[in-house]
């Protein structure tokens, strides 16, 4: 988590940031960019209640600027800078955040995570490479059969827990795909050969 000078526009990452009334160098980070995005997510959750349907970003972007939950989401960006830089965040580094912010991201995220029985999903297969390495041997895909909660175990902790799972048929095997891993595909997707073939020649290239 860090933080990174950037211009009113919301560009990142500059060599310099735009400068706020006081002199300073103009801010932002991962952490109130988190809060934001969380904002947008609930405000993308609302929209779809209120409309039935998922917004569009244009409906998005036009009710950004007057609604409860980017409200709540600018008071929480602000106190975690605060804490964070130990400094509260100008009005022109939250502006920055809300730019910074990107709709289009948002709501394909919300989207792909909205998966029901029927629906394709994907999820990548790992394989054992050359010494202690894993890395993906292919992107699966397949419809989901049905939705399911399963014991599981976590690989930092040992711990057992509660996971939610898509239980899909692939090559020829229920598989239980945690929700963690498993992405929706969206029509206008690449197809899956095509994403194999890509991945391919970037692994030998």
């Amino acid at each position: 988590m860090g933080y990174w000078s950037t211009s009113l526009s919301g560009a990142s990452l500059q060599l310099f940031g735009d400068v706020n009334p006081d002199g300073s160098e103009m801010l932002w980070g991962d952490a109130p960019a988190d809060r934001i995005d969380e904002g947008v997510s609930n405000l993308i959750t609302r929209l779809r209640i209120d409309l039935g349907r998922f917004p569009t970003v244009a409906e998005v972007d036009a009710a950004r600027d007057d609604s409860p939950e980017m409200d709540t989401a600018i008071a929480k960006a602000r106190e975690v800078f605060a804490q964070d830089i130990e400094r509260p965040a100008t009005d022109g580094e939250i502006a920055a955040g809300l730019a910074f912010a990107d709709t289009e991201i948002s709501l394909d995220s919300e989207m792909r995570r909205d998966i029901v029985v029927g629906d394709p999903i994907s999820w990548a297969v790992m394989r054992q490479a050359d010494g202690p390495w894993i890395e993906i041997d292919y992107i699966a895909q397949a419809d989901v059969l049905e939705i399911a909660e399963r014991d599981a175990v976590a690989s930092w902790s040992g711990r057992p827990y509660i996971s939610r799972v898509y239980v899909v048929r692939h090559n020829g095997e229920l598989l239980d795909v945690e929700r963690a891993y498993a992405t929706k595909v969206l029509p206008g997707d690449k197809s899956i050969e095509q994403i194999n073939a890509e991945r391919e020649d970037r692994r030998e290239g």
